[in-house]
């Protein structure tokens, strides 16, 4: 809210994949909740819309996708039917059964899961992660911290290979919910980091309350003073 009235700001753009990036504490994964439906207790402040128009829940469960922290998949059921039940209960009934099988076939083939179409959720490694959301075609699908039980290595792999290259907006936040920056990342979004040094750790490192207060700044509130966040 602002002196003349409430004030919307477009966050997440249609056909963009945006970035939500913090340290420990920074409530990523509240603000995921919140904007999927899923936080119900406390209190929220403020209106959700959708291409303008507020949020209906109900509609908005069809066309959406959240790939969750927690293991909700039964570790006895092969990568394949965990993508054929996700299909077969989310698509439109509309769908026919052979169009159903194609489409779970393309999401195989996409996240490279076609080698692994036997092997059971439960087997280390074998976890069908983002592509059980995917098979039901969601609009907009939320991945929260989609590399958790993978390995350092894999968890590198996969961020440089699949996330980092298709990146269009960053939400940077600090511990608290403090909004950094929030805005479309350019050729040179991170330019005074060492060479060969990760981009995400670097941020985290320098937005820390430890450096902040070494440097005597506040990161959010440079933020809430630029013209970036007033354009935003």
């Amino acid at each position: 809210m602002v002196s003349n009235g409430p004030r919307y700001r477009t966050i997440f753009s249609p056909g963009v994949l945006t970035a939500l990036v913090g340290s420990s504490g920074a409530r990523k994964t509240t603000i995921i909740d919140v904007l999927a439906g899923r936080k119900t207790g406390g209190y929220i402040k403020g209106d959700i819309k959708i291409s303008g128009y507020p949020k209906e829940q109900q509609t908005f469960a069809r066309i959406s996708g959240y790939d969750e922290q927690n293991d909700i998949h039964s570790p006895q059921v092969t990568i394949e039917e965990s993508l054929w039940f996700s299909a077969s209960l989310r698509l439109p009934k509309e769908i026919s059964i052979d169009k159903r099988h194609e489409f779970v076939e393309q999401v195989m083939k996409l996240v490279e899961l076609d080698s692994l179409r036997y092997a059971l959720v439960g087997m280390p490694g074998s976890s069908g992660w983002y592509a059980v959301e995917l098979a039901a075609n969601p609009s907009i699908i939320f991945m929260d911290e989609p590399n958790l039980d993978l390995m350092h290595v894999q968890q590198l792999s996969l961020c440089e290979l699949w996330f980092l290259p298709y990146i269009n907006q960053l939400l940077l936040m600090k511990r608290g919910g403090q909004v950094i920056y929030g805005d479309k990342l350019g050729n040179h979004w991170c330019p005074p980091i060492p060479s060969g040094y990760n981009p995400a750790t670097w941020v985290l490192e320098v937005t820390t309350p430890a450096v902040e207060e070494r440097i005597g700044s506040d990161f959010a509130e440079i933020y809430k003073n630029s013209a970036q966040f007033r354009c935003f």
